[in-house]
C-alpha cells in the first residue's frame, strides 16, 4: 500500500529538540523496517515535508512515526497511484 505522510515540525522547538529532531531522523533513514519502502520525499514551500512510503498497511507507518511525536504534526493518508486523467 502507498501512503502519503505529511510532517510540519513544531515552530517553538529549542535548539536541543531540534538536535534530538535531527538524531531521530538519522535513525529512521538507517533502520527503515523490511517491507517499507521510501519512494520519493519533497519539501513543501511551506516548510512541510512529504514522503511518500510503501509499506504493508498503516499501523506500519504509524508506529514508525511515534518517536517524532513530541517534535513535528504528523498525517497519513492512504493513497493510490494514478496517472493521466481518466473519463
Amino acid at each position: 500500500m502507498l501512503f502519503m505522510v505529511i510532517s510540519r515540525t513544531r515552530p517553538d522547538l529549542r535548539a536541543e529538540q531540534l538536535e534530538d529532531l535531527a538524531r531521530l531522523a538519522r535513525r529512521f533513514y538507517a533502520q527503515i523496517p523490511a517491507g517499507v519502502r521510501v519512494r520519493n520525499e519533497w519539501t513543501a514551500r511551506d516548510g512541510r515535508q512529504l514522503a511518500l512510503l510503501e509499506a504493508p498497511d498503516e499501523m506500519t507507518v504509524a508506529a514508525m512515526q511515534t518517536p517524532f511525536a513530541g517534535y513535528v504534526e504528523i498525517d497519513i493518508l492512504p493513497v493510490s497511484e494514478r496517472t493521466g486523467w481518466t473519463a
